[in-house]
């Protein structure tokens, strides 16, 4: 019994610690448990997250300029041109695709220094145009991508289709004078005013012959029976409106500035240039049209 007795009174002495080490105890406890759910969680974040993004160091560029760290992802493609690099020369290599079958018109074009700069003007069939730089969604899924000087090429999902301007045929012409000209009676003239006589014309070729006739008679006649005034020499003409023009895609209000690099503006000066396009076969037209200008390519062939 008293064996009994003393082993107790020896357990109970040794679990009975005094109060500083019982906080002790309780404190490394906590401690314990705090680094295993540290440890816990840093575990979960290599599971869960991304590995970290490691940027390169900055790279001196060729014009002693740095480019930080945290643009160097974008920076690498030279967006917006590479610092002392040589300018680009223009893409001279002809692409050759099919025709489009979307219902589009070319209506012009513009060549910039650098393919990149370049840009067209491009209508749905019936409706104004509008401008499109390369890379500019032109409808739908289908894009621009080069311009040439008699045509472009649209990029439709990777499909490459060639959009040329419309040629000058007796059917177009005829159709959109006849649209646009209110019905007169005859005139008295015997071979009948110069609008009338387009609506005969058959041809490119006889378009020209016709007007180079009337204006070496009569340039201002001619200009006034064109839908065209004269803003002054060097300056060009005015489209007005009910111009037979606008079977050339122009509208009321452009300013047609020159034609083959030839300023426009003096009836009887400009007589010679007319001559010149019959005897080139075709027409790159100038025109501006509010404060933007293009180009309008035509063949007389």
């Amino acid at each position: 019994m008293s064996a009994a007795l003393g082993s107790t009174g020896l357990t109970e002495q040794q679990t009975i610690r005094p109060a500083w080490q019982r906080r002790i105890l309780a404190a490394g406890k906590v401690l314990l448990t705090v680094l295993i759910a540290i440890q816990l969680a840093a575990l979960v974040w290599r599971l869960v997250a991304p590995e970290p993004l490691v940027l390169p160091a900055p790279a001196q560029t060729a014009g002693n300029s740095v480019v930080s760290g945290g643009v160097q992802g974008t920076a690498q493609y030279h967006l917006f041109g590479e610092v002392g690099a040589e300018p680009l020369a223009p893409v001279t290599e002809q692409v050759s695709a099919p025709e489009t079958r979307l219902r589009l018109q070319l209506l012009g074009i513009t060549k910039g220094p650098r393919d990149d700069v370049s840009s067209a003007i491009i209508a749905p069939r019936g409706a104004s145009g509008e401008f499109y730089r390369i890379g500019d969604v032109v409808q739908g899924s289908t894009r621009l991508a080069a311009v040439y000087d008699d045509r472009v090429i649209l990029n439709t999902n990777g499909k490459l289709e060639t959009l040329k301007f419309d040629e000058l045929s007796a059917a177009g012409i005829s159709a959109r004078a006849v649209a646009a000209a209110p019905v007169a009676p005859v005139t008295a003239t015997p071979q009948g005013s110069l609008r009338e006589r387009f609506r005969e014309v058959r041809s490119p070729a006889d378009f020209m012959n016709m007007v180079t006739t009337e204006a070496s008679a009569d340039a201002e006649g001619a200009l006034r029976e064109l839908g065209l005034e004269s803003i002054g020499a060097g300056q060009g003409y005015r489209v007005t409106p009910g111009s037979m023009l606008t079977a050339l895609q122009l509208q009321p209000g452009d300013i047609v500035l020159s034609v083959n690099g030839q300023s426009l503006g003096d009836p009887q000066a400009d007589q010679q240039v007319l001559e010149q396009v019959s005897a080139e076969g075709s027409a790159r037209i100038e025109v501006q049209r509010g404060n933007n200008r293009f180009v309008v390519n035509h063949s007389l062939n």
